[in-house]
């Protein structure tokens, strides 16, 4: 879901399209204003979206205003966008998409090593690599003192 956002936002800076949009009302939810548009492709199809804003001035002027610039893709005109001060909400792509991304191979890796029953113990102040309960590797104060134990 996030490639698919971060790809259709990289290409408004290519391939969008500005025009004036109709608005067809505009009201508040809660503290949260609304506007909802409509505009003409390049097609002559009419698409309307509902849109989350910023409290502000572009919040202000469109509620006097009879029209708003929105951007939207030809090749795809539900994507569109209020040019200026629309608040996008949930954002799955950008920063969100690299972080979850990171996280997912991060816990995946992890839970790879749980599942092949490997272990990391540091209760004691040794760091100890275990796997099915026996020590691979140990790092720490007395790590060589515990291994010349063992092989003693």
């Amino acid at each position: 879901m996030g490639v698919n956002e971060e790809l259709h936002t990289r290409r408004y800076a290519t391939e969008g399209v500005k025009v004036e949009a109709d608005i067809l009302r505009t009201w508040m939810l809660r503290v949260t204003p609304y506007v909802e548009y409509e505009f003409k492709d390049a097609n002559g199809n009419s698409i309307s979206r509902e849109a989350m804003m910023y409290q502000g001035k572009d919040w202000d002027r469109a509620q006097e205003s009879k029209t708003i610039t929105v951007e939207y893709l030809p090749s795809s005109p539900q994507w569109n966008r209020i040019v200026h001060g629309e608040n996008p909400g949930t954002v799955f792509g950008g920063k969100s998409l690299f972080l979850s991304g990171f996280g997912i191979l991060l816990f995946g890796f992890m839970g790879g090593l749980a599942m092949l029953g490997y272990d990391l113990d540091a209760e004691t102040g040794v760091v100890k690599v275990l796997r099915h309960g026996r020590v691979i590797k140990e790092w720490g104060v007395n790590a060589n003192k515990s291994s010349i134990d063992r092989h003693s």
